[in-house]
């Protein structure tokens, strides 16, 4: 608990065996190659959605935000969710982190 609330990151001992593992036989290499790839072909303004979403921003606030309306912001998640092969908005802001998008 301490080092959460000092601003640290828990990662369970196991996962951590796991996350070796995937590195060790370049699983993880090849995969993170493939999502870069894929976001390459991010534009501009769904590079800003993405930002605002790693933020943890909702749609109407990303709407807000970028002076879009809802429906455009949902369009514009929806490509970032495929071009980085994520399952959720949560998915594609850890992605984003990983490849230093964000």
């Amino acid at each position: 608990m301490r080092l959460i609330l000092a601003g640290g990151r828990y990662l369970p001992p196991r996962l951590a065996e796991i996350a070796s593992a995937r590195i060790d036989d370049g699983s993880v290499i090849a995969v993170r190659d493939d999502v870069a790839r894929l976001a390459e072909r991010l534009t501009e303004r769904q590079m800003e959605v993405l930002r605002l979403i790693a933020r943890g921003q909702s749609n109407k606030e990303i709407a807000r935000a970028l002076d879009l309306t809802p429906s455009t912001v949902k369009t514009h998640v929806a490509q970032v969710l495929t071009c980085l092969g994520a399952a959720n908005r949560t998915d594609a802001a850890i992605k984003a982190r990983l490849l230093d998008l964000v």
